[in-house]
This record gives C-alpha cells, sequence and structure tokens, in this order.
C-alpha cells in the first residue's frame, strides 16, 4: 500500500503516529472514566430537578465527545515531543529505539521528536503591541502634560495679572513653607525662595528634630 501511493519515510512515520493515537483516543477512551459526567446534560440538573433538553440533545453530546475527542489527540501529538507531564510517569518510550522497521524511520521517528514545534501557553501571556504602545504613550502624554500644565497656568497668569495672590497663598501655605516658617520662628538658618514651592536656606544649614516636641508628638 506504501508503494500504491507512494508516501515518503516522514508522512509514512507521520500516519503511523495518527493511527497510534487514535486508538487511545477513541469515545470510550475518553468517558470511561468519566462515567455519566460527561454528558452536557448534567449541567441542565439540579439535585433530582432537571430542565427539559432540546430535541438536538444527542448533537450536542456527540459534538462534545467529538471536540473532547480531538483535544485529547491534540494533546497526545504534543506530549510525543514534550514528555509527559505526569510526576509519576516511570518510563519513556521511544519509537525510534523499540521500533522494528529499518534505521531510515527511526531516524524519522527521532527527527520528529527534535523538530517538532508546538504553541505552548503555559506560563506566557498573549498582549498586545498596539495596546501596550498606546498605553505607553498616553501614559508619556499624560505626565508631560502635568508638567507643563503648571508653567503654562504660572505664565497665564502672570501675563493677565489674575489669580496671582490665591497662587501666592498657595505656596506659602504648603507643608514645606509652614515648615520653613517654624524653623524660621526658632531662628534657625537664613531662608531664600519665601514664595517658591522649595524653600531653602542660603548657608546649606542642616537642622534636627527636637527631641521634647517629638516625645510629646509620640505620646
Amino acid at each position: 500500500m506504501d508503494h500504491d501511493l507512494d508516501f515518503n519515510r516522514v508522512q509514512k512515520v507521520t500516519i503511523q503516529r495518527l493511527a497510534l493515537f487514535l486508538q487511545s483516543s477513541t469515545f470510550y477512551h475518553t468517558i470511561f472514566t468519566r462515567t455519566q459526567s460527561f454528558l452536557r446534560a448534567q449541567e441542565k440538573v439540579s439535585g433530582i430537578i432537571s430542565q427539559g433538553l432540546p430535541s438536538n440533545q444527542w448533537e450536542v453530546e456527540m459534538a462534545a465527545l467529538f471536540d473532547d475527542t480531538l483535544a485529547n489527540m491534540q494533546y497526545q501529538m504534543m506530549e510525543y515531543a514534550s514528555g509527559s507531564s505526569r510526576s509519576d510517569a516511570v518510563s519513556v518510550v521511544k519509537p525510534w529505539i523499540n521500533s522494528s522497521d529499518s534505521d531510515r524511520d527511526a531516524a524519522v521517528w527521532e527527527s520528529m521528536c527534535d523538530n517538532q514545534r508546538t504553541r505552548d501557553t503555559q506560563g506566557t501571556l498573549n498582549f498586545s503591541i498596539l495596546g501596550l504602545s498606546l498605553l505607553f504613550g498616553l501614559g508619556l502624554y499624560i505626565i508631560l502634560v502635568s508638567f507643563v500644565l503648571e508653567l503654562l497656568l504660572a505664565w497665564a497668569q502672570k501675563k493677565l495679572g489674575r489669580g496671582l495672590y490665591r497662587a501666592k497663598r498657595w505656596e506659602r501655605d504648603g507643608t514645606l513653607q509652614q515648615m520653613r516658617l517654624l524653623y524660621e520662628i526658632q531662628g534657625s538658618g537664613v531662608w531664600k525662595g519665601t514664595t517658591e514651592d522649595f524653600p531653602r536656606t542660603t548657608s546649606g544649614d542642616l537642622f534636627e528634630h527636637d527631641e521634647e516636641f517629638s516625645q510629646a508628638r509620640s505620646v
């Protein structure tokens, strides 16, 4: 038969692999350990009460069995190259060693094991480069606007002469300016930038927290 169809060695080994996996991918192998739980009709059962079943329920059941069988076959095809995922797997069958065919067929069996490529989604995450780029670009745009907007508003206030007093009050009521006022009351340091966001000392003084004040606050 091989000579009539003129199969090459790769095609012949591929057919042998499919035939081997088809033998263990029948409906029987799909459902024999699942008893009645394989039925999709079980999804409509609650206790001893069940909803009515449509007239084509048998088609739904057969379509589900067919999908499960194909998934089982696909999984076995992948396991041929990746190896068994079961922790209790005792041995690995290598057809190119146990095969009684010619040496060339054995080489094809081994080559398929080494060269088979499958899409493995375990431990990976697919994402859109376009979506990631849009998200990154939008975030960068918002950050830049947040830096530029304050400068633009400050320039517009100075240009129009509106809201300058409220802006200065906003800066002077900030936390750093309040701390500067407390240090000035204690006579600590000579300060500049009293109307800016970040007040500084002209001499680069360093200040320590008052221990009595820290203890009073901790109590």
